[in-house]
């Protein structure tokens, strides 16, 4: 390791996951800190992490994802924290007040705006540094809220994986009772069968007779109880379990 390479390694180092150009001009002033930035970049060490913003390519994405955007880890990048995916995401999922994507090394962050719907979520630590994540509660409604930024098959892990307690699905209940009628449509065609009767009742109760809505695409399979159709055969996923 050359001399510069070792000086390089021991700023980074002395760094936050994520930092800002101020954050170096304290080593040398503003033309040493532009300096540096620029020869970590150049050795790929650092890469954007968002307007202004730079986060370390050896950290995990995840935390730096977190760290440069604010909302909360969701969708399926929530069940790869909680443990109930393992495979590796490019995409990592955000839910946030705003929308946009951001690309960070080989992994681009996605900004999913949920407008009043931040909640549901829960203190993960990683790498020593505490960072919001869905519960597997809200992960499920999320995902049934805005199904585009959800494929069906984590939609069945996000059934199957994590048995619900009763405390859950009160939860979900109350999720349902705040929500759109297409994402409570969407809830009650994906729990029925799994909720407790007393839960689904009041989903259920929460279902109108007036219109149709859609789990993904058109076409497939259709649900004449909650109005809804499932291009994707997600429902034929979660009976098989």
């Amino acid at each position: 390791m050359s001399k510069n390479e070792f000086f390089l390694n021991n700023t980074l180092k002395a760094l936050p996951p994520v930092f800002r150009v101020k954050n170096l001009s304290v080593l040398g002033g503003p033309r040493t800190a532009y300096r540096l930035l620029t020869e970590m970049q150049k050795s790929k060490m650092i890469c954007k992490a968002g307007k202004g913003l730079y986060g370390k390519v050896a950290e995990d994405p995840y935390l730096v994802a977190y760290l440069s955007n604010g909302g909360y880890i969701g969708f399926s990048s929530a069940l790869y924290i909680q443990g109930l995916k393992t495979e590796t995401e490019r995409l990592i999922y955000i839910g946030s007040s705003r929308s946009g994507r951001v690309k960070f090394w080989a992994n681009e962050f996605v900004l999913v705006n949920m407008g009043e719907y931040l909640f549901g979520t829960k203190k993960v630590e990683r790498h020593g540094k505490e960072m919001l994540a869905s519960t597997p509660v809200k992960t499920l409604f999320d995902m049934c809220h805005r199904p585009k930024y959800a494929d069906f098959y984590c939609m069945y892990r996000a059934m199957n994986w994590k048995p619900f307690s009763s405390t859950d699905w009160k939860e979900l209940a109350r999720y349902c009772a705040m929500a759109p009628l297409s994402t409570r449509r969407r809830i009650g065609y994906i729990v029925d069968g799994k909720a407790p009767k007393g839960i689904l009742r009041k989903i259920e109760s929460l279902n109108s007779d007036k219109g149709i809505s859609f789990l993904y695409g058109k076409g497939g399979d259709y649900s004449a109880k909650w109005r809804i159709y499932d291009s994707e055969y997600v429902r034929r996923w979660i009976d098989e379990v």
